[in-house]
C-alpha cells in the first residue's frame, strides 16, 4: 500500500487495485522506445494527490530511495517509482550479441532523486527443487 502525500507516483501496468476518492487516476506516456522495447507499453497509470494507493504485487516489496543515482532492474521487478525519476530501457550488456548470451536482455533503468519500489521475486525453479528435495523420502542412517 502507498499512502500518497501530495506525492505523484507511476505504476507499472496491472499493478493497481484501488484507492481512496481523494487519489486522482491519470495515465502516464512513456517515451516510443521504451514502449516498444521496455515491455511496459505506451501508457502507465499515474496516480497523484493525498491518500491511500493499493497495489498488487508478486512477493514481498522492497524501496529503494536514489538521490542523484542510477539503478538499473532486470525484468518486471519494479512495481512504481516517483514521477520524478527519469526511466529508460537499456540493453544489459554494451553489444546486442552481450546481452543475448547474458540471459539478461534489456533493464529497467532508473535515474534521478526519488523512490522505486521492486519486487523482487524468488527463484521459482529453486523453489520447486527444494519442493521436490523435501518430499523424497529418506531412509534411515
Amino acid at each position: 500500500m502507498l499512502d500518497l502525500k501530495n506525492e505523484e507516483w507511476i505504476l507499472e501496468q496491472g499493478s493497481y487495485v484501488c484507492s481512496d476518492m481523494s487519489i486522482e487516476i491519470g495515465v502516464w506516456r512513456n517515451k516510443a522506445l521504451t514502449a516498444i522495447f521496455g515491455g511496459e507499453g505506451w501508457f502507465q497509470t499515474l496516480v497523484k494527490g493525498t491518500g491511500k494507493v493499493v497495489m498488487q504485487a508478486p512477493g514481498y516489496v522492497e524501496r529503494l530511495e536514489l538521490n542523484g543515482e542510477k539503478l538499473s532492474v532486470d525484468g518486471k521487478f519494479a512495481l512504481a517509482r516517483t514521477s520524478g525519476l527519469k526511466f529508460e530501457v537499456q540493453r544489459a550488456s554494451r553489444s546486442l550479441m552481450g546481452s543475448v548470451t547474458s540471459g539478461e536482455g534489456l533493464l529497467s533503468t532508473f535515474e534521478g532523486t526519488g523512490t522505486v519500489l521492486i519486487a523482487p521475486v524468488p527463484n521459482i525453479y529453486q523453489n520447486l527443487i527444494d519442493s521436490v528435495r523435501a518430499a523424497i523420502p529418506r531412509g534411515k542412517a
